[in-house]
């Protein structure tokens, strides 16, 4: 999978994941917001492209394709011991839709890759729950007027990782669609500051 990297001055890294239709520009300007001084990686989704690109074969009458996102899923696993990010003091995987989707899948299998992790509006697709207890931080987004993601069995998914697997995991609903608003990065900013 291919990506952007932008040095910094912090010993603090971002991974960003972008949703549906974007590249590794398109999250850029949340590093901006949470930690201006952070070093970044932007993956570039490697399903599709242009309006199409995404990390993932797209779904199938609203299930994965488990074959595919499984194979995805373990390249990755077996790609980031190859990317330097071992000197990091802290390192934050931040999704928003299917990049969100995305990490989730990684939390199923790997929950160490990071230490905090953003969901950006995630779909409460058929992922498997995590098998063990982790002390992640994780931080999920979700909008109540959002027409792509049910809001509602996000919170169920979430509420039920949070009581089996993640302690830590918080969830955010906001009264909006399928984008970011002021107050949700306003949230997603005070929630950062506190790791």
């Amino acid at each position: 999978m291919n990506y952007h990297f932008v040095e910094g001055t912090a010993p603090c890294l971002l991974v960003f994941f972008h949703g549906t239709g974007g590249d590794e520009q398109s999250m850029l300007f949340l590093r901006e917001k949470l930690d201006p001084e952070a070093a970044v990686l932007s993956f570039r989704g490697n399903v599709g492209q242009g309006k199409s690109r995404r990390f993932f074969a797209p779904l199938v009458d609203g299930q994965l394709d488990l074959l595919d996102f499984e194979q995805r899923l373990t390249d990755f696993i077996d790609q980031w011991p190859q990317i330097a990010v071992a000197d990091y003091q802290q390192i934050t995987f931040v999704g928003f839709s299917n990049g969100a989707n995305f990490i989730a899948g990684l939390l199923t299998k790997r929950a160490d890759l990071a230490d905090c992790y953003l969901l950006l509006h995630p779909s409460a697709l058929d992922f498997s729950v995590p098998l063990e207890n982790s002390r992640a931080d994780i931080l999920v987004t979700a909008g109540l007027q959002d027409q792509l993601v049910d809001p509602v069995a996000v919170q169920e998914l979430y509420q039920n990782w949070q009581e089996t697997a993640f302690p830590k995991l918080q969830l955010a609903i906001f009264d909006q669609g399928h984008f970011l608003t002021t107050d949700e990065i306003d949230r997603i900013i005070n929630w950062y500051q506190t790791k």
